[in-house]
């Protein structure tokens, strides 16, 4: 580096600047003064030189020789007086100043020194640290100590009210690791001759250093095994060379077996880990607490979750999912259920759920699936109309009991046949429809029909009652079919003539009524029933008006009685899924 150098260290032995004494001396300090006074005589042989030490040959005349002389406080000069002779006082006021620097000597012009300052001023210490008013006779010192550093930048100067001037030169011995026994210098020490053993962690493999290099040499790199014990849980831990410090960290795998499994850790070994813990700051009480550093100590960590891939499947078994073993807990997949309800007509809505019971394993649903609240929805056979009185069930619905009102072939007759009778393909309905009394229609021949009741277009083409016909005397009867009785005369035999002659000869009256009998007899012969015709349209009137009133109040409280079957129908069924 380019400067100027350093001063010289060397030291040699020195004379001082009057030559009275030799001392040994920094070579970069040459001249120095003893402080002895002179003391040899001036040329005028009576008097000594009283200057401290000074060059030799420098003394001079004498100070009393000189042609003018002045009294002792310079203001009255006296020409050619001997040395010998002092220079009388003038009698004037003194004038000089006093040794503290302010004030001027207030006696008469005298010999010798001044008298001391009697006066009071404010006086600063010499480092200037402090202020006091006291007598100008005497110096302020403070107590407090300097801590500039001295020439060498390494000791503090430490005197008490220091005014920087002395502090500037260190001559205190250096004293270095081997005592150095120059005077305190500015850069590093000479080399130091002495050597220093230095050796590895276990001791067995040394090397000798010089002193100036025990700070930065390496120490021997020690080819044999560290001889540490193992901080964990294994009893060998990997092998490595001899080290200073801590032992590196261990690299086996953990092998711990792990809560909740049957697998072992597969981490690295986690028993002795470095780490550094943080004390939390507080508000101190006073100055005798103090707050507690972080420190670095070793923990045992706990081995983290299980990372072995296991095949879970959700609560309902819909999907399998490859999961940790620490997460292998089951799972909702958010689906619905999907499992077949006992009615076998709907599916689980409720969200994926754990299914027990015998059926839990298949796709049937458990104890746990919601019960099905829904109406029976399966389809209704044909032609029936009737809702399903049951819940929703398996299989098919019972049959339908319903009533379904119909009438007779002859309209006179209400018929209540169930449903699941009258939908029935096989069913005869014309029989179901055929009543026990007789069908009220008439035939061509005004005769009623002699069937049971019948589907219409089925009455006898013939008709089958009997009939009287007489001949035209009205002698002879003949009892026949209907229709037979249409084409069929009877003629007067030889009876009706041996009969006429004991009947008596007719009026005109009643020859007249004789013509109208034989047509009242045909009407009756043919129409025998018409009267009781007429009282049987009476009765049917009568039936009608009845049944009428019967169907009225029917359709009233038909309803009522429906809705009321309903309620009871539902508590029952209610009671019986409780049970």
């Amino acid at each position: 580096m380019v400067g100027e150098c350093s001063p010289c260290a060397e030291t040699s032995v020195q004379h001082c600047r009057c030559g009275k004494e030799k001392q040994s001396r920094p070579c970069a300090q040459l001249t120095w003064s003893c402080n002895q006074v002179c003391g040899k005589l001036f040329p005028c042989g009576k008097h000594w030189c009283q200057e401290t030490c000074h060059p030799q040959g420098t003394c001079g005349e004498c100070p009393r020789s000189q042609a003018i002389r002045l009294c002792p406080c310079g203001k009255t000069s006296t020409h050619n007086l001997p040395c010998t002779e002092d220079v009388p006082c003038c009698g004037d006021t003194c004038g000089k100043a006093l040794s503290c620097g302010q004030h001027q000597c207030t006696e008469k012009c005298h010999y010798g020194s001044c008298s001391q300052c009697l006066q009071f001023s404010v006086k600063s210490c010499r480092c200037g640290a402090r202020q006091k008013e006291m007598p100008c006779v005497k110096t302020f010192t403070c107590e407090v100590r300097c801590q500039k550093k001295k020439s060498c930048g390494r000791h503090v100067c430490k005197r008490r009210c220091c005014d920087g001037v002395a502090c500037s030169t260190c001559d205190q011995i250096c004293g270095g690791n081997h005592k150095c026994m120059s005077v305190c210098h500015d850069g590093p020490c000479y080399p130091c001759t002495i050597t220093i053993d230095k050796a590895c962690s276990c001791g067995q493999t040394v090397v000798s250093v010089p002193c100036i290099r025990q700070k930065v040499a390496q120490p021997p790199k020690c080819r044999r095994p560290c001889l540490h014990k193992s901080k964990c849980d294994h009893q060998t831990i990997q092998k490595h060379a001899c080290h200073f410090g801590d032992c590196p960290p261990c690299i086996l795998v953990c092998g711990r077996k792990l809560t909740g499994c049957d697998h072992s850790c597969q981490s690295r070994c986690h028993d002795s880990v470095s780490v550094k813990i943080q004390t939390e700051k507080k508000v101190l009480a006073g100055p005798w607490e103090q707050h507690t550093p972080s420190y670095t100590t070793l923990i045992r960590q706990p081995c983290p979750p299980c990372p072995f891939p296991t095949s879970v499947q959700c609560k309902g078994q819909h999907e399998t999912s490859v999961l940790p073993c620490s997460n292998s807990v089951i799972y909702s997949c958010k689906r619905e259920c999907g499992r077949e309800l006992p009615c076998t007509n709907h599916t689980c809505t409720l969200e994926c759920h754990v299914v027990s019971g015998e059926s839990g394993g298949g796709g049937e649903s458990g104890t746990e699936c919601q019960t099905c609240e829904e109406a029976c929805s399966q389809p209704r056979p044909k032609g029936c109309t009737h809702p399903c009185i049951k819940p929703c069930h398996p299989k098919a619905c019972p049959p339908c009991k319903q009533g379904v009102k119909t009438r007779c072939h002859c309209g006179v007759t209400v018929i209540y046949t169930p449903c699941h009778e009258w939908t029935n393909p096989q069913f005869n309905k014309d029989e179901k429809l055929s009543c026990p009394g007789l069908c009220p229609k008439e035939l061509n021949c005004g005769h009623p029909c002699s069937l049971k009741c019948h589907p219409p277009g089925q009455c006898r083409s013939k008709c089958i009652e009997k009939v009287t016909l007489r001949c035209k005397c009205r002698t002879i009867k003949q009892t026949v079919a209907c229709h037979l009785a249409v084409d069929k005369v009877i003629e007067c035999t030889e009876k009706c003539k041996q009969q006429q002659p004991h009947q008596s000869p007719p009026t005109s009256s009643d020859q007249g009524s004789q013509s109208e009998a034989p047509e009242e007899e045909v009407e009756s012969v043919l129409l025998p029933g018409r009267r009781q015709r007429k009282r049987k349209e009476r009765t049917t009137s009568v039936d009608e008006s009845e049944s009428f009133i019967s169907m009225q109040l029917l359709k009233k409280y038909c309803p009522i009685v429906f809705i009321v079957l309903s309620v009871l129908a539902a508590f029952y069924f209610a009671i019986t899924a409780e049970n």
